[in-house]
């Protein structure tokens, strides 16, 4: 007898193993492995705990499960084990890596943001990781995604053992009309397998052969995807899911909520690869009567006390012109062309009206503030002398959001260009790739005869700033701590506002007008009283004004204040320098914050963090609450002016528009996604996420809820339709002018129409 027909003749074949009990294991394994982690993701960022939005995550977790169980179940033995292990682990690290910047930025980053900032973060941030990692939160978190990790090693072996046995018995052994009803032979039993592995491993009865029984099992993940798939398309059509937010109003921050953390990289990886390949569809939007069926509070008519026989006249209303180009759109649109929904949708909106104020600013110099971290909740009289007139004494925003996404890169990006980093971290590499034409440093040019330049106290390398601020069109460029502000301040972390302020006002102040930027870095996290060296510096005064205030503020909190307190010596020290140069009445202060102070979370979420309702002196409970902040217009002009206070909603997209009417440039406000708020424009607030908020109410979302302000309960769905179109339209726009280089496009058409006024004959082809 043979050895091989010896090895058949002892089979046990009461010992049976099962290829799709191997199969469903593997499916089962990967698809609960995902489904653990985005629990124990939502959980620890996320107040909400049992809603529709697990039911979304149990679908995408059992997709993303049942595919790798295919791939695993179906590659030999080496390859199958490998990548199990490599999915487990990329999975684990993209969970550890998303939830620590949650933890310490309080949003979620798209695949852009974190690989344009992750090289500087590690340079940079080294020490902010440490102390994330290092804390029982940290470990806590990281044994948490681990589990799946761990118990492959325990059982994996187990699920894939039969596989390797199978394709060794395939590849070399034939099947004996003898024994046609046994499909798998074990040839290589050994003294150390326990008899719990060999049951597994004995194949079972069938008319089948090895190969094919294999095939058939493979069926069993493909089925499962294919039911987590249905279940999907189930729940869209039934309403669990927004469709709408799959595609148009795709939104990183709301697909993590929504699909859970996989589903979102999918997304984002698709909406990365069809990002510039298309041109947006609008929606048609009726902008003749903005307020539609809302009705409106009644206005009293006007009367003269003591005498109710006078009637008072209004006077007619001045007509100013509007802010807009010379350019027939909407003839455009009709041409056809690459850009010609763009240009249709532009056509169809109605350019703001030039007001009092329009060129008020015209020849001065400009000062912009883009503030890290900074809040309206340190503005105080004896605390903060210098902010509290920059606020009071100029144009008083009363209703300022600046929402958090993309970071302090993010924040920039909105103030510097008035659009939204819808391209994530990547948003001002790829614009300033495109040239310069919308934003200040491009208005208020050398060729108008400004000196512009660029500033940073930080390392001028992080997020690319040495390239993308010396793109901005200022003329002197960029300077930050590596390429000339190091021989201007000291190094320390987080360097001095007020030192960078006593070190480049000379540098510029002889060269009128001038046409300045500033990102400070003074106010960074994290805020304590042993490494963060500004909170430290001025901890003493902190501490004074707490005493003398009778405020009982914890530690992050006052470190926060005390850090602040260095921007709010750099704004002092400016006025005072521009008083003594006579420059103030010339010279315009604007000032806008980054992001809201997130480091003051504490890995906290809404509803959740106590730091912050500690600063602020409420409860923070919605975004709304938590992104609150002001914004600050000043010019030594304005103080002899009766106050300008802006009650109804704004964000940082609209301070370049209003800027831009200020300083009486040549502008068109249908290309920003922004308002003048100075003019008749309505006020709108809008974020990324498609929330929005006017003097009627906000609308959430992601519940699809509107909430009414006092005398507007009675607001019709024609209205909330309308603006969630209005707020679709402007993000659409927005993408598309930061993916298909719709600004070089506009102003290639100014620049011809030039040509042709000059009468040189130049003919450009317009693409």
């Amino acid at each position: 007898m043979s050895r091989k027909e010896s090895s058949i003749s002892e089979i046990n074949t009461e010992k049976k193993a099962s290829y799709p009990l191997t199969a469903l294991g593997l499916t089962m394994f990967f698809g609960l492995s995902f489904f653990y982690m985005e629990l124990v993701f939502k959980f620890s960022v996320s107040a909400r705990v049992l809603d529709a939005s697990v039911l979304r995550m149990l679908a995408v977790s059992f997709i993303t499960g049942s595919f790798i169980a295919f791939l695993v179940y179906m590659l030999p033995h080496v390859l199958a084990r490998i990548t199990a292990a490599l999915a487990l682990l990329v999975s684990t690290v993209s969970f550890l890596i998303e939830f620590f910047i949650q933890r310490e930025f309080s949003v979620f980053y798209d695949i852009n943001t974190i690989l344009n900032a992750a090289t500087d973060a590690l340079k940079g941030f080294a020490g902010d990781i440490r102390e994330l990692i290092f804390c029982f939160d940290g470990i806590s978190h990281i044994l948490l995604f681990l589990v799946p990790s761990v118990a492959w090693i325990i059982f994996g072996r187990r699920l894939v053992k039969g596989i390797k046995r199978t394709r060794m018995i395939e590849m070399s052994y034939p099947v004996p009309e003898k024994v046609k009803g046994i499909e798998m032979i074990d040839l290589s039993e050994t003294e150390d397998e326990d008899e719990t592995e060999k049951t597994m491993e004995q194949p079972c009865g069938g008319p089948l052969s090895n190969r094919g029984r294999r095939f058939i099992a493979g069926l069993i993940p493909a089925g499962v995807l294919l039911l987590a798939v249905s279940s999907l398309f189930i729940m869209s059509y039934a309403g669990v899911i927004d469709r709408e937010k799959l595609g148009p109003r795709y939104s990183f921050q709301n697909s993590v909520v929504d699909l859970g953390l996989a589903g979102s990289v999918a997304l984002d990886v698709k909406n990365i690869g069809n990002s510039g390949v298309t041109e947006s569809e609008f929606v048609i939007v009726d902008y003749t009567d903005p307020l539609g069926d809302v009705p409106v509070p009644v206005t009293p008519a006007v009367s003269v006390s003591g005498n109710d026989d006078v009637t008072v006249t209004a006077a007619e209303p001045v007509v100013y012109g509007v802010n807009a180009y010379d350019i027939d759109f909407a003839g455009l649109a009709e041409a056809g062309g690459a850009f010609s929904n763009m240009n249709a949708y532009v056509a169809s909106l109605t350019p703001s009206s030039k007001n009092e104020y329009t060129g008020l600013f015209e020849g001065k110099n400009l000062i912009v503030f883009c503030a890290e971290a900074f809040s309206s909740s340190i503005i105080d009289p004896d605390l903060t002398p210098a902010l509290y007139r920059l606020t009071t004494k100029g144009i008083n925003f009363t209703d300022y959001y600046e929402q958090a996404t993309a970071g302090t890169t993010g924040g920039e990006f909105e103030l510097i260009y008035g659009l939204m980093p819808l391209a994530g971290g990547d948003s001002m590499l790829t614009m300033t790739a495109q040239g310069s034409y919308t934003n200040m440093g491009a208005m208020l040019s050398s060729d108008m005869g400004y000196y512009g330049m660029a500033f940073h106290d930080n390392d001028d390398l992080y997020y690319s700033r040495n390239i993308t601020h010396n793109l901005l069109g200022y003329s002197e460029g960029f300077m930050g701590f590596g390429n000339g502000m190091e021989k201007l301040i000291s190094r320390a972390w987080p360097e001095s506002d007020l030192e960078m302020m006593q070190g480049t006002l000379p540098l510029y102040t002889d060269h009128r007008p001038f046409n300045i930027y500033y990102m400070t870095v003074s106010g960074h996290s994290g805020y304590n009283f042993s490494s963060n060296a500004m909170s430290v510096r001025n901890r003493e005064r902190v501490e004074e004004w707490c005493a003398e205030k009778g405020l009982e503020y914890t530690e992050p909190v006052k470190a926060y204040i005390a850090c602040q307190l260095e921007l709010e010596k750099a704004l002092e020290y400016t006025l005072e320098y521009l008083e003594e140069n006579d420059l103030a009445d010339d010279t315009v202060i604007a000032l806008a914050p980054d992001h809201f102070p997130y480091g003051l979370t504490n890995g906290g979420y809404l509803g959740n963090l106590p730091y912050l309702d500690e600063l602020y002196g409420y409860k923070v409970e919605t975004q709304l609450d938590r992104d609150r902040n002001t914004a600050i217009i000043w010019c030594g002009v304005l103080e002899d002016m009766d106050p300008i206070i802006i009650d109804k909603p704004t964000s940082p997209l609209d301070i370049l528009p209003t800027l831009l009417n200020l300083f009486g440039c040549e502008w068109d406000s249908r290309l920003y996604i922004g308002r003048d708020v100075l003019s008749d424009a309505e006020g709108l607030y809008f974020d990324s996420g498609y929330n929005w908020k006017t003097e009627v109410g906000s609308y959430r979302a992601a519940t699809g809820t509107f909430t009414p302000n006092p005398g507007y309960e009675e607001v019709g769905e024609a209205y909330i339709k309308r603006h969630n179109a209005i707020v679709a339209n402007k993000i659409a726009f927005n993408r598309n002018v930061i993916y298909n280089a719709y600004f070089p496009y506009v102003y290639s058409l100014l620049a011809q129409q030039a040509a042709e006024e000059a009468g040189d004959g130049t003919e450009e082809t317009v693409p």
